[in-house]
Parts: structure tokens; C-alpha cells; sequence
């Protein structure tokens, strides 16, 4: 083996937690931690640390992002079939409790960091028009001042899909503290994962009370809600087993715990891996942040390849082959007839072909590395990809040059 097979077979694959945190995850199993039917002392803690982090905003922990999201639908009270405003350029799970809840999303256009275009959601506004919902992407962050202004003149409770967009703030404020809620992804292989699980964060007390009901065991509902009506949800409690295990909090507590290191690291290793990019394909335009923008740090690193007559496609393929992690992301939601297919036709608005010109645009030129490597010293990773970016490069050039 080679100094630099050396090298990389030490390279660690995001996420990973330390011996110490294992031995917990294990004592806890053993203490009849695996699961809890009301609260558990590891989630109080973990909660208590994630409002902390996030501006002192009350946290709820559920089962996943998507049970977090659906639990802030639900105890915005919106009215039966209300239009609510999405981006296209999203995850699924940004729209799929809508759905369930009987809401109606409407896909709206963005901008060229993959944000909100409100311009464009205004223009989608009708007179059923509840809420619109914002996801901060990848680690860009939507302006989170002008989407309130946005829905204060048009009367609209306000969500924040702040799955990628832990601990970040906007103008020294933390994005949890904007809009009726934010909701946060704490799985997979998001900055903070506890395997599967997710957080509410709201400073709106109606808004935190309704989604305990709809998303926490019956005795955390009626000891902690004190609105009378929603307590008596609590007697019969909704069933929908969103609460989150024991376990997955001792697992996200160490990455809380961590999360400025991680995302200080994440940050040098992407600006390093943008200054390659940069030097082996000038067509390549790089992700940047609002100046508002602080904290946090980017989840996947999306750039967007100009291909002036070369193929997106072909380089994400030649990058493969030469082991880089490269990736064509997913497509915008309103391309897919699923929503109407599962849902019945009108649902959603996907045949809008042409009317969300910027979202297609990013569809057919955006490249995804997801940087599952890169949580801790990206120098051997990068060093192997800069032998691949060069050696992409050049056959791109001698393949140009015999066309």
C-alpha cells in the first residue's frame, strides 16, 4: 500500500461518533433507553442544548426532519386544502406532509443559489394562500427579513426547512428565531445526526404546544401543553409515533457538542476543494453566501457547471470514474407527475414546463459533491482528487480539440 492508499484508508465517512458515545448508546439500551413512551432525560438534554445553540428558540425533538416538518404543518392550524408556497429546488420531505396533512403546495421558482424566488411566489398567491415555506439550501441562506415582510402583507404564517442550516445565523440572529417555526434535519448524514431525528425550534408558544400534541407521547402532551383545548387532544393523543428515541439524542448530542469545529473544518475543506474546481474547469461557478450570513457551513457543496457546448452529464461521469464523489442532484420537484399520481390530479402544480425557468436551469447544470469525506482533514481526499480533476481536464480538452 501506497503512502497515499495509506492516507485514504484512514479517511472517515460522515457520520461517525466516538468510542465514548458508542459506550453511551450502549449503556442506554441497557437501561431500557432503546425507546420511551413519554421523555427521557438524554432528549431533555439534547433539547436544552439545541435552543441554546439556536438563540434560546424552544426545541421540540421528533423521530426526523419530516416529523418535525409535519408537526409545525399541523400546529400552524391552516384551513382544509390551503395553498402553501414551496420552492421547487427542495427536498421531498419539504412537501410531502403537506400533502398528507390535505394542504396543497404550490411550487414556486427560485433563485440562482437554489433560494425562494418570492417574486415569483407572489405571483402564485390566490386567495387560499396560507403559508409559504422556505428552506434555507445546502447551507445558503435565504433572506429570512424579507421573507417576513413577504408574508406579513399577505397574511401568511411563515416556515423555515432549516435541515441544512444548523446553528446559522442571519445578521447575528439565529434562523430558528425567524418566521411561526423552523424545522431541522437531525439524520442521516446531516452536520448533527442522531441516526434519525429531527427538531421544531419556535419562540411561538401556540405554535410549540400544537406540535407536541400532534408529535410527542400523551403524558409529555398533558404535562407540559397548557392550553386547555389542545390538552384534551392529549387524553387520546394523535398516534403518530414522531418522537424521537433516546439513542439518536445521545448520538446528536456529540455532534452538537462539535458541530463549530465540524463546521469550521467543512469550510476550509470546501474552499479548498473550490480552488481546485476553479483551476481545472473555469466553467465552473462556485456557491457563495449572503454577507448577512453567519455560522453554519455548507451540507453538499452545489456548483454550477456553464457548459457552452460541453456536457454537465459527461463530466459528472468522467469525475466517477476517477473516484471523485461527483453527483447530478436530484430534480426539481415540479418535473415529477407523482404528486398528482398518489395524490390526485391537481395536488400540486408539475405541469408548470417553462414557468420555473431558473429551477430547470440548475437541473441541467448543477454538479453535487456531497463531502460525506470531509468533516475532518481533507488534505489526503483532495490531494487524490486533484490527480482526478487534472486528468477529467485534460481529456475534456483533447476531446474538444478533436471535435
Amino acid at each position: 500500500m501506497t503512502t497515499g492508499e495509506l492516507a485514504l484508508s484512514s479517511v472517515r465517512q460522515w457520520p461517525f461518533w466516538s468510542p465514548n458515545t458508542l459506550r453511551e448508546v450502549s449503556d442506554c439500551i441497557a437501561q431500557n433507553g432503546a425507546y420511551t413512551v413519554d421523555t427521557h432525560p438524554a432528549i431533555e438534554e439534547f433539547e436544552a442544548a439545541f435552543s441554546e445553540l439556536h438563540g434560546g428558540a424552544t426545541a421540540l425533538m421528533c423521530g426526523s426532519g419530516t416529523a418535525a416538518l409535519a408537526a409545525t404543518y399541523f400546529a400552524l392550524g391552516l384551513g382544509a386544502g390551503a395553498e402553501v408556497l414551496v420552492p421547487t429546488w427542495t427536498f421531498r420531505a419539504t412537501v410531502t406532509p403537506l400533502l398528507l396533512l390535505g394542504f396543497k403546495p404550490v411550487f414556486c421558482d427560485v433563485d440562482e443559489a437554489g433560494l425562494l424566488d418570492l417574486k415569483d411566489a407572489a405571483a402564485r398567491c390566490s386567495r387560499r394562500t396560507e403559508a409559504v415555506v422556505v428552506t434555507h439550501w445546502n447551507g445558503a441562506l435565504a433572506n429570512p427579513r424579507a421573507v417576513e415582510e413577504f408574508a406579513a402583507t399577505r397574511g401568511l404564517a411563515v416556515v423555515f426547512d432549516a435541515s441544512h442550516a444548523h446553528s446559522a445565523e442571519w445578521s447575528g440572529r439565529s434562523v430558528a428565531s425567524f418566521g411561526d417555526a423552523a424545522a431541522f434535519s437531525c439524520g442521516t448524514t446531516k452536520a448533527i445526526s442522531g441516526g434519525m431525528a429531527g427538531v421544531v425550534a419556535s419562540n411561538n408558544a401556540r405554535t410549540y404546544e400544537r406540535a407536541i400534541a400532534f408529535s410527542q407521547p400523551k403524558g409529555r402532551c398533558l404535562r407540559q401543553v397548557r392550553t386547555s383545548r389542545v390538552r384534551r387532544w392529549g387524553e387520546v393523543g394523535f398516534g403518530t409515533n414522531f418522537r424521537a428515541t433516546p439513542v439518536a439524542a445521545v448520538l446528536a448530542q456529540e455532534h452538537l457538542g462539535l458541530l463549530e469545529v465540524r463546521h469550521h473544518l467543512r469550510a476550509r475543506n470546501f474552499t479548498a476543494l473550490g480552488e481546485l474546481l476553479r483551476e481545472f474547469f473555469p466553467e465552473v461557478c462556485l456557491p457563495c453566501r449572503a454577507p448577512e450570513a453567519s455560522r453554519g457551513s455548507w451540507y453538499k457543496y452545489q456548483v454550477t457547471f456553464d457548459q457552452r457546448g460541453k456536457s454537465r452529464d459527461r463530466l459528472v461521469s468522467l469525475l466517477q470514474e476517477n473516484g471523485v464523489d461527483a453527483r447530478i442532484p436530484t430534480r426539481p420537484l415540479h418535473w415529477f407527475p407523482l404528486w398528482n399520481e398518489m395524490f390526485g390530479e391537481g395536488a400540486v402544480n408539475t405541469n408548470v414546463g417553462g414557468e420555473l425557468p431558473m429551477a430547470d436551469r440548475l437541473a441541467a447544470e448543477v454538479v453535487e459533491f456531497p463531502g460525506l469525506q470531509l468533516y475532518e482533514d481533507g488534505e489526503p481526499i483532495l490531494h487524490t482528487w486533484r490527480r482526478a480533476f487534472e486528468k477529467v481536464a485534460e481529456g475534456m480538452r483533447n476531446a474538444e480539440g478533436e471535435n
